[in-house]
């Protein structure tokens, strides 16, 4: 899927688990938002020696559970197993060719009409 972030910079986003929401990236199967190219990110990894360190940055790309890209690194990062990262959100997603977002929304709505109709039982 293509994303537009903030009427600028065009980026492919491979894995189909990641979807549109409320102008954000959203991780189907996390359940949780990711970051996009300017957002603000702090998570922990692991060190050479086995420890946990901080790491505070600007999202490059896009986060895709435990996969970090920063500006301005050289590597690849990953959360460390059992730790979560903290988003900023200041980008926006502008544009996309997702189609995604409106099935989401139906299946949301169908979601809710069941668990009405089963109260009503």
């Amino acid at each position: 899927m293509k994303i537009v972030i903030n009427n600028s910079k065009e980026i492919n986003v491979i894995p189909r688990h990641l979807v549109v929401k409320d102008g954000k990236l959203f991780n189907l199967m996390t359940n949780e938002f990711e970051g996009i190219e300017g957002d603000g990110v702090e998570f922990e990894t692991l060190t050479g020696h086995g420890g946990k360190c901080t790491i505070r940055g600007t999202v490059k790309n896009y986060t895709c559970d435990r996969r970090i890209e920063l500006q301005f690194a050289t590597e690849l990062y990953a959360v460390a197993p059992g730790c979560s990262k903290t988003i900023v959100h200041r980008s926006r997603i502008t544009e996309t060719d997702c189609k995604y977002e409106e099935e989401l929304a139906e299946e949301l709505k169908r979601q809710s009409e069941l668990e009405f109709a089963e109260m009503a039982l």
